[in-house]
């Protein structure tokens, strides 16, 4: 049987390389080594809180970029070599030093990607803003979402921790462009595309110009016009006709295109880009349907114009905390 620092250690080694270079390969050994015993589980979700909790001593890494695999078992006997009453576990107790030890460490090997990294982000309420890379290639930020950008000799990275966003990607065989997002990586072959985050597993890819693959090398490609969503390893694929790429990519001007979906749809669309929130109280009304162009960062004027024909009103509470709250009633029925 397995000593428990063991697998402490085997659970830690896999945070550090899931962090720093996650692929479809490594979730799947995951997985695996997840379902092997219980007990590995277990380990992991606790490692996994306390790497969480580990910001504030990203600062103390070293700047060898190098991951030592004997740097967890050398300090376990350094730990036994001293005497008793100067072991962390005589005062903090043995499991929260191992897991205080574990995210030190996790934080040592980690130095070299977040200090090679640069990150950009968006806010709320804030329209879609384009950044140029350094090889040429573009970024075009929707509200709400943030990237980080770490380029190498022989590889270009970008992760889109949270949002959408639009690439243009120069092409250059000797340094592939990846873009990696959630479960999800997705390889430019000099083209153009969207991406954008909808959960931890959940991930939304349509190409705009030229091919990319998915999960590179088994996920296959997509060409223009085509789309994709990613559920895990699971790939859905979908083709996109004109219309529906313009009215995909309609964020770019900041507005937002219905053609017959729910009223609740549309206010879910909504609070993607304003702090200023929308609710619909009565659930049979975000059943009446929606259609129009309108401006994604004027709520107030999306209910005015939609108000006669689809029979609402809006009604704003000011809470003592927080944005304001525009509730959606019923009027005259539409």
């Amino acid at each position: 049987m397995k000593r428990a620092s063991d697998i402490e250690e085997e659970a830690a080694k896999w945070l550090v390389q899931l962090d720093s270079q996650g692929s479809p390969e490594r979730w799947a050994a995951l997985d695996a080594w997840l379902n092997a015993n219980p007990r590995h589980r277990a380990a992991f979700l606790r490692l996994s809180v306390a790497w969480t909790r580990s910001d504030n001593l990203r600062r103390l890494r070293p700047l060898d970029p190098h991951v030592d695999p004997d740097l967890l078992s050398r300090n376990a006997r350094r730990r036994r070599e001293r005497p008793a009453w100067l072991r962390p576990g005589w005062v903090l107790g043995t499991t929260a030093a191992a897991l205080a030890l574990v995210a030190l460490g996790l934080s040592l090997w980690n130095r070299s990607e977040a200090r090679d990294s640069d990150i950009y982000a968006s806010q709320i309420d804030e329209p879609a803003k384009e950044i140029i890379l350094q090889d040429g290639s573009s970024v075009v930020l929707n509200t709400d979402s943030e990237v980080s950008v770490r380029f190498t000799p022989g590889h270009r990275e970008v992760k889109l921790l949270r949002g959408e966003a639009l690439f243009k990607v120069t092409h250059n065989a000797e340094r592939p462009f990846d873009v990696v997002a959630g479960p999800a990586t997705v390889r430019a072959i000099g083209t153009a595309f969207t991406v954008r985050v909808l959960d931890r597993s959940r991930v939304d890819v349509i190409v705009t110009d030229g091919r990319v693959a998915l999960n590179p090398p088994t996920g296959g490609t997509l060409d223009k016009g085509e789309a994709a969503r990613l559920i895990g390893t699971t790939v859905h694929r979908r083709q996109i006709e004109s219309d529906d790429m313009d009215r995909n990519l309609s964020w770019i001007e900041g507005q937002l295109v219905f053609e017959g979906e729910s009223l609740a749809e549309a206010v879910s669309q909504f609070n993607r880009y304003n702090a200023q929130r929308m609710v619909i109280p009565d659930s049979t009304l975000g059943e009446r349907r929606v259609v129009g162009t309108y401006d994604a960062f004027n709520p107030e004027s999306f209910i005015r114009i939609i108000g006669p024909t689809v029979g609402v009103r809006g009604r704003v509470s000011d809470p003592f905390f927080g944005p304001r709250v525009i509730r959606l009633e019923a009027s005259e029925a539409p």
